[in-house]
């Protein structure tokens, strides 16, 4: 493990024993099992990005609201935020 990966297991400890909200963007799964106690953390948020595939037909169609927030994010993707349990 280098050296600055430990650091970055070590703020996120420090954070959890504050109590402090942990929001993982990329690589859920790796930081958990670096930081196995983010598993029952509480005051975990993920954020969950999906790709969305858009048929020629479905694009030249009138946009609706959720077409709005796929092309806002930009890329075709689409966002969903996760609090942890």
């Amino acid at each position: 493990m280098l050296e600055s990966q430990e650091y970055a297991f070590s703020l996120v400890r420090n954070a959890m024993e504050r109590a402090a909200a942990i929001v993982i963007v990329r690589g859920a799964r790796h930081w958990i099992g670096a930081v196995p106690e983010l598993h029952r953390y509480g005051n975990r948020i993920e954020i969950v990005t999906r790709r969305v595939h858009r048929s020629r037909a479905a694009t030249s169609k009138r946009m609706d609201s959720n077409t709005c927030l796929q092309r806002s994010i930009g890329s075709g993707r689409g966002m969903a935020i996760q609090r942890s349990r």
